[in-house]
């Protein structure tokens, strides 16, 4: 039995994506996750031949305790010889010493390790950790989206050229409330779609809507393939908090504008070369370092 292990929970559809690209190579594998109980971990790890954990899982950025759970995953599975693959992972930021330490000691009894930017690699260089630079699962869709493209069927809105939105939870909500304000000050003629790629992404933002029209995708709704279509044929521009809202994009063509309020966001610019890490992004860091 194959074990696919990451944060697949909570119905975000970045991680979906992740997992469903592993299942396809791996049709009979298994999800673990928080989800699962402390017997299902036992159980499930002990009857496993290999465990791949997929994601940004070692990090410290979302919790403090998300490393530490991650890295007792993997102990176990050391403990039970289950083998331990480290696929296409973004490693860090690792900010505590004990994020640190257990990170380490549980990347050391991984099989493999890839990684998909530059800073995880760097990260895993100077803690002298072998592994491969890859990129992130989500750019296997270039394929697939090529060759599905014309079968695809799908109902699309009246309206074109779209400004997408995908944002996430916004923490401090004031601070990001007046950046999100002169964006949507800034295109004021311009249709909005509202991506929600996590239930509750959109609460906020369409406070600030107030009464202009909007039209709301929920991406769950979707395959992968059919909303790259969706987001090609009916939109020129995403605004975005997310990182696979954004590689989405790109395979869609559209113009991509970030902000960064998580390292990985800035990865991927480093990567495609192709999106605006500006005031958006300058503002987002000091609405962080003031939390």
């Amino acid at each position: 039995m194959i074990l696919v292990f990451g944060y697949l929970c909570g119905d975000n559809y970045g991680d979906e994506i992740l997992a469903s690209i592993v299942e396809k190579q791996y049709p009979d594998s298994v999800r673990l996750s928080k989800e699962n109980s402390l017997w299902q971990h036992l159980k499930l790890i002990y009857k496993a031949e290999k465990i791949i954990a997929i994601g940004g899982l070692f990090q410290d950025l979302s919790s403090p305790l998300s490393p530490l759970y991650y890295s007792l995953v993997l102990f176990y599975s050391w403990l039970t010889r289950t083998e331990i693959s480290i696929l296409a992972q973004g490693i860090g930021p690792l900010t505590s010493p004990w994020s640190k330490l257990s990170s380490y000691f549980a990347l050391r009894l991984a099989s493999n390790i890839s990684v998909r930017d530059i800073a995880s690699s760097d990260l895993l260089q100077r803690l002298d950790l072998d592994h491969y630079y890859g990129s992130d699962l989500a750019w296997n869709l270039v394929e697939d989206y090529k060759i599905q493209k014309d079968k695809i069927e799908i109902d699309l809105p009246l309206a074109k050229n779209h400004l997408v939105l995908a944002l996430r939870q916004l923490r401090p909500y004031e601070d990001y409330k007046e950046l999100l304000e002169q964006v949507l000050a800034s295109a004021t003629e311009v249709p909005v779609m509202l991506l929600e790629m996590q239930p509750g992404d959109n609460d906020q933002v369409k406070e600030l809507l107030g009464d202009r029209e909007f039209i709301e995708i929920k991406a769950q709704d979707y395959k992968p393939e059919e909303l790259i279509y969706l987001l090609e044929k009916s939109s020129t521009t995403i605004v975005s908090m997310r990182l696979h809202a954004l590689i989405l994009a790109h395979i869609a063509g559209l113009e991509l504008k970030a902000i960064s309020y998580d390292p990985k966001l800035e990865q991927l610019q480093l990567q495609i070369h192709r999106f605006e890490l500006d005031e958006l992004s300058k503002r987002a860091h000091e609405c962080l370092e003031t939390t």
